[in-house]
């Protein structure tokens, strides 16, 4: 396993989000380096895989770069292009469960794909998808790892599938364009996007230049390599309603229910709506702008369908809100304002409905990436603010490329260009949970030690360590969930213990204070004998000694030579059928299971 390089950098804290998580500025995953060209996306899978594709000279020739998500960090960076002469551009990812990955970009004028199958550690090498007049592909992929990927082919857009752990794509038969004698997908406003339901139903939404002159945003649903037959036009028809584009989709693991946003102009005045898919019809829109005016929209989405959005205003500055039982709440600005750049808004949301929205803030030439995050969404409680980017890289390059995604734990990494033409570095803003706190799992009656154990920290950015603290005295530091003493590392008596789970980036939890009660000294033991003919009677003589901690005596047996052993108390008689020389064993057993023996001889005859 190749060492991450943000293993090697010391993270800075930044204002605690809350007691339970913190924001990270400013990790340095690649740079400085001149040759850095643009971030490309980032993903992650809800068990915190993934990473971040990006764009980087390579002898002069731009290559399609690589980073996973490794022990927590964004780790040393690889090409996805192997073997390519064309320059590639527009890479894309997808994370998705059990290790898996897809990604695609163009290169040569032709799209390709490479997928990593489950629990595999590399890619298969790229294949051609198609060739002619690509550019702008999206690419989603359901938990049990169907895969689309949409693009623009000379001036429709295209869709292309592949089944669980199949490098090999099948292009749709046809175009999903409503009129492929217009225009669709062409350019950054009218890209495509499409995303994968729990069981592998796509949607793709795109834009579209319409026959009435104005451009409109378009869904359409996916059945493996089948078209919905009835795509939906989610343009505006109102008095006023000018040109859409910009869609932007998110879907729930039932494929019934999706969330799509893009800005449409109405009057004089560009609006950002969300409209959601319920079965095979969209509902009516509602303006999720709160009447700022919009330059974009993004939705994030859990498996259950709550989630978060953030919407970049004109003039700069962000609005944001959350979706939470099927209801737009806490629309409002997000962003105090003094910016004039395109704030770039970009929510995202885990399983347990904690998230971040990240954006770009202030001018160009002199920008930030700020963080803001969210603790569930129903109640919109926001917990903490935080500047993701460090002054000292130099300024955010707003035109290179930002991207940023969550676990399911609600960790979110966001990626973005900073530094002037000769020192650029690509850097992450991170915001991550801490570990789960846990308990010790040894009892806290009297008992032999053997190991201490304790459940597994929920940790999903990276193996937690663990810290075994006895009587104030640290034990072991080990990313196990036992620890095994050495004798008498821990003598006979009553201790209190507990666990400090540390994870990658310092942020530590504690265990509650256990008792631990040892008795690790055997019993006390002596037997004598008395033989009268063929009966032989053995007394036995047994105690727990005296200790800090005794547990008490269990019980004591005896083995007339024959391997059973039976419960005896001080005394037991056998008469003997046979003659012989007869080896007669005797054990005590304490309650927290220490043992004795000891062994006698005599002659029968």
């Amino acid at each position: 396993m190749r060492r991450p390089i943000l293993a090697a950098l010391t993270a800075t804290l930044l204002v605690p989000a809350s007691a339970d998580a913190a924001f990270f500025a400013g990790e340095v995953i690649d740079g400085p380096n001149a040759d850095l060209v643009s971030v490309g996306d980032v993903d992650i899978s809800r068990e915190g895989t993934g990473g971040v594709v990006f764009v980087k000279r390579e002898g002069g020739i731009e290559r399609a770069y690589l980073s996973q998500i490794t022990d927590g960090g964004l780790g040393q960076p690889g090409r996805i292009d192997p073997g390519l002469g064309a320059p590639a551009s527009q890479p894309v990812l997808a994370a998705s469960t059990n290790g898996r990955m897809a990604v695609a970009f163009v290169a040569g004028d032709t799209l390709w794909t490479s997928i990593k199958k489950k629990d595999q550690a590399g890619f298969t090498p790229p294949l051609a998808v198609a060739t002619g007049g690509i550019s702008n592909p999206s690419i989603d992929m359901s938990i049990n790892g169907a895969t689309y990927v949409s693009y623009t082919q000379s001036g429709d857009v295209k869709v292309a599938r592949s089944n669980r752990d199949d490098p090999n794509f099948a292009v749709l038969p046809a175009p999903v364009d409503v009129n492929p004698g217009q225009p669709a997908g062409v350019g950054g406003n009218d890209r495509s996007r499409v995303v994968v339901s729990a069981d592998g139903t796509a949607l793709v939404v795109w834009g579209e230049n319409g026959t009435d002159g104005r451009n409109h945003v378009f869904a359409r649903r996916l059945f493996e390599l089948r078209l919905s037959t009835a795509p939906q036009d989610l343009t505006l028809n109102d008095a006023g309603a000018g040109s859409a584009d910009r869609p932007e989709v998110d879907i729930e693991d039932d494929s019934s229910y999706a969330q799509v946003t893009f800005r449409q102009r109405i009057g004089d005045a560009p609006r950002i709506f969300m409209r959601r898919l319920v079965g095979s019809a969209f509902n009516a829109p509602e303006a999720i702008d709160n009447g700022a005016f919009g330059t974009s929209g993004r939705v994030d989405l859990t498996g259950r369908g709550e989630g978060l959005f953030g919407v970049s205003r004109v003039g700069g500055g962000i609005t944001g809100g959350t979706i939470f039982n099927n209801k737009i709440s806490g629309i409002g600005p997000q962003d105090p304002g003094g910016t004039t750049i395109e704030a770039q808004a970009i929510p995202a949301v885990g399983e347990n409905e904690d998230g971040v929205i990240s954006w770009l803030h202030g001018t160009e030439g002199n920008a930030t990436v700020r963080g803001k995050s969210f603790e569930g969404v129903e109640f919109l409680k926001a917990t903490g603010e935080a500047v993701l980017s460090k002054p000292e890289f130099g300024p955010v390059r707003t035109q290179d490329g930002f991207d940023a995604a969550a676990s399911r734990a609600g960790d979110v990494i966001a990626v973005f260009l900073q530094g002037g033409d000769t020192d650029k570095r690509l850097v992450a803003g991170v915001f991550d949970k801490p570990p789960t706190r846990i308990s010790g799992s040894n009892t806290t009656k009297v008992r032999k030690l053997t190991r201490l154990s304790w459940a597994p920290s929920l940790n999903l950015f990276g193996a937690p360590f663990y810290r075994v603290v006895v009587d104030g005295k640290q034990l072991a530091d080990t990313q196990q969930t036992q620890f095994i003493p050495q004798p008498g590392q821990i003598p006979d008596g009553t201790h209190n213990w507990q666990i400090f789970i540390r994870d990658r980036r310092g942020q530590e939890v504690v265990s509650r204070t256990r008792q631990l009660r040892v008795d690790n000294t055997p019993p006390t033991l002596t037997i004598s004998l008395k033989k009268k003919k063929r009966e032989v009677t053995v007394t036995a003589r047994a105690g727990d000694p005296n200790g800090a901690e005794p547990s008490g005596l269990s019980r004591v047996l005896v083995d007339w030579g024959d391997g059973k052993l039976e419960r005896m108390g001080t005394k037991a008689s056998k008469t003997f059928a046979s003659l012989g020389t007869k080896r007669i064993r005797v054990k005590a057993v304490d309650k927290a299971g220490n043992e004795i023996q000891v062994e006698r001889s005599t002659r029968i005859g």
